[in-house]
């Protein structure tokens, strides 16, 4: 039987009015196929957006959120945000997406003094030069002195570690700390933890679980003093 570009597309309308979203869904899951379908809290940024669905092994994301108070009690920063990392992640299990690579970079995530360095073949490659970065406005002023302000970042990675990595294990996620980039102990004012291996070391402690885990970038841990 040969079928018009006219039937066609009534069959597919037909197919699609009566095979909704749960239908498929039951029927996949019947055939072992799990997990095939994003959770209802997936939706698209806007009505226009349409949601098709993820392939990827790692996901990348910064997970503290907006911090009216970064420097204030972190903690309860966190809480704006510990909730929503949590979805995320229960997402990611449902997905198969089984790392989450994130950092604890205050205020500003990497940072660059340069977009433009030509690498090699021509390409061109970002950088970074300390004496650049010195020059360059100051991003926060922490109250108190630098340590301090260290020290609060640390009571509240273990806040939020506590939180989150209980979901992590049961979402069968992973979740791996990138080291500070650069990793310098404080950058334009803001302070930062994650720059060394002793950091590392101290991170793994605080919470003795597969879920807690370390995004080996090669480029950062070389730079490591």
């Amino acid at each position: 039987m040969t079928m018009t570009a006219t039937g066609a597309d009534e069959a597919w309308e037909a197919v699609c009015a009566a095979l909704y979203t749960p239908v498929v869904g039951d029927i996949l899951d019947e055939l072992g196929f799990r997990r095939q379908f994003l959770p209802p809290a997936i939706r698209g940024l806007t009505p226009q957006t349409k949601v098709a669905g993820r392939a990827m092994p790692v996901l990348v994301a910064d997970v503290t959120g907006p911090q009216h108070r970064p420097f204030g009690r972190l903690t309860e920063a966190l809480d704006q945000a510990i909730a929503a990392v949590i979805q995320q992640v229960e997402a990611m299990g449902n997905l198969g997406i089984g790392v989450l690579c994130y950092n604890w970079m205050a205020v500003s995530s990497w940072s660059r003094t340069a977009v433009d360095l030509p690498g090699r073949g021509g390409a061109l490659v970002t950088g970074f030069r300390a004496d650049a970065a010195a020059r360059l406005p100051r991003i926060a002023d922490p109250p108190g002195d630098a340590e301090a302000a260290r020290e609060a970042m640390w009571e509240a990675l273990g806040y939020f570690l506590d939180a989150v990595v209980p979901a992590a294990e049961r979402a069968g996620v992973r979740l791996g700390m990138h080291p500070d980039d650069p990793p310098v102990a404080h950058l334009r004012g803001a302070p930062r933890i994650m720059g060394s291996a002793e950091a590392f070391r101290r991170l793994l402690a605080i919470t003795a679980s597969p879920a807690n885990g370390v995004t080996f970038c090669q480029g950062n841990f070389a730079l490591m003093e």
